[in-house]
């Protein structure tokens, strides 16, 4: 009796196995096929209005080194969901921040605000967090999260690209 049961179990699982690979690439060639009309961006061109990944539109910005392409990359990992995508101050946690604790981000773009900041400066708030530059706790240290190529790349991203610095 156990023989059988085994005998009729291991046959099920030999059955729905395959059916379910089968089931799979089915879906997988449905939906290739779906995309397979979506143009295809050569290194040189322009991706406006096409979506790609980060890692991918790094690629496209000119005069990015790698360095600095690793800061924007880590930027937008990170930092923008305060400090917004283009360094504003306006990213979507903004609100919450300004509404419940009254802190609003630093605002990268604010060409008043920039004037009086160092790059020591950035460097310590990247890493030791908002209380090391007199602002806010709820700016979080990532020096033990980032490495110190990762603090240097981000820093330098926000110095140059976000704030506009030409020099250190």
């Amino acid at each position: 009796m156990a023989n059988k049961t085994i005998k009729k179990y291991r046959f099920q699982a030999q059955e729905i196995v395959p059916g379910k690979i089968l089931l799979f690439l089915a879906l997988l060639l449905i939906i290739g096929c779906g995309l397979a009309d979506q143009e295809v961006v050569s290194p040189n061109a322009d991706p406006a209005g096409t979506f790609y990944s980060l890692a991918v539109l790094n690629r496209f910005d000119p005069g990015l080194n790698p360095e600095t392409a690793r800061g924007k990359e880590l930027y937008l990992q990170n930092c923008f969901i305060c400090h917004g995508e283009s360094g504003d101050g306006k990213g979507f946690n903004a609100y919450n921040l300004k509404s419940n604790f009254g802190v609003q981000p630093f605002n990268f773009t604010d060409s008043s605000a920039v004037a009086k900041t160092s790059f020591d400066a950035v460097i310590r708030a990247i890493t030791y967090g908002g209380p090391a530059v007199n602002k806010s706790q709820y700016m979080p240290p990532w020096g033990s999260t980032f490495s110190a190529y990762d603090l240097a790349c981000t820093s330098s991203y926000v110095w140059h690209s976000l704030m506009g610095k030409k020099s250190k």
